[in-house]
């Protein structure tokens, strides 16, 4: 929760697949930090480890002074 009483939930997502470029296979894996607020943090924080889910969003840096990316999450579904 926030000060203002917000629900907040922060998770790690995993992502492997192959994407095409340049007329080739290419595999990608990757982690990626993720945050939401509001319904969306309720509707992440029941979510289950091991489901697959498409996430919509938008990124931006972990704090003013960070490099890192994180995904602010603005709606999720399951696959």
């Amino acid at each position: 929760m926030t000060l203002a009483n917000v629900p907040v939930c922060e998770a790690l997502f995993e992502y492997s697949g192959v994407q095409f470029e340049n007329d080739s296979e290419r595999q990608v894996a990757f982690d990626l930090n993720v945050i939401a607020l509001g319904e969306i943090a309720q509707v992440l924080n029941q979510s289950s480890v091991g489901n697959y889910y498409r996430l919509q969003g938008f990124l931006n840096r972990k704090s003013l002074k960070s490099v890192k990316l994180r995904l602010h999450v603005t709606h999720i579904t399951t696959i």
